[in-house]
């Protein structure tokens, strides 16, 4: 099975203006959604590709995820980065094959920002792991949206990056509190000081 991905997201529109383009964090979300929550990704060396991922799931190898070098998009008439998945359908374990689908949610969702200062080395899969098994019953999401670093060091030390992250709640029963967010996300951000090392920037 061939995913191929290429361009913007969506059409221009007055709240979205241009609009982002298809990256790889993008390719992975569709992977991950088509091949279920098992999927993992994990940097794979391959000279023929600007960027490329192992694809594993279950922890088994089902196949790869990259972008091709610029001037490769450049001979297909790519006026954007190229991006593509192969996936051995064979090599998937029986169970990923079911589709499971779930309720729309009934009731609003309300997220919150969490802003951490991170060696260089952390991985933002080891944060996001440390978030999703806190066993927090209201967390609904994680999205990282933004990173940053400065090798200067003017800005914050040069061997740490800047993480943001969104972290929605939601409860299928009810709607939130503000009372009860604000205890989630307190009880979250103190599992990611005492496990990882960070510090949050508040």
């Amino acid at each position: 099975m061939l995913f191929r991905s290429s361009g913007p997201l969506a059409e221009r529109s007055w709240r979205g203006g241009e609009g982002a383009e298809a990256d790889l964090f993008h390719l992975k979300g569709i992977v991950a959604a088509v091949l279920g929550a098992d999927t993992t990704f994990a940097p794979a060396a391959n000279p023929a590709l600007a960027l490329a991922l192992a694809v594993h799931v279950g922890g088994r190898p089902v196949g790869f995820a990259g972008q091709l070098w610029p001037k490769d998009a450049r001979a297909l008439d790519a006026t954007a980065p190229v991006l593509f998945a192969e996936i051995d359908l064979g090599a998937l374990p029986a169970a990923s094959t079911a589709t499971r689908y779930r309720e729309i949610p009934r009731f609003p969702a309300t997220a919150r920002d969490i802003a951490l200062l991170a060696p260089l080395t952390l991985g933002h899969g080891e944060i996001e792991s440390v978030l999703q098994t806190a066993s927090e019953p209201l967390l609904a999401g994680v999205e990282l949206f933004d990173v940053f670093t400065d090798p200067t060091g003017a800005k914050i030390p040069a061997d740490k990056k800047s993480l943001a992250y969104s972290l929605t709640y939601r409860s299928p029963e009810r709607t939130l509190t503000a009372d009860e967010v604000n205890t989630a996300h307190t009880r979250l951000k103190d599992r990611l000081r005492t496990q990882l090392a960070v510090s949050l920037r508040e």
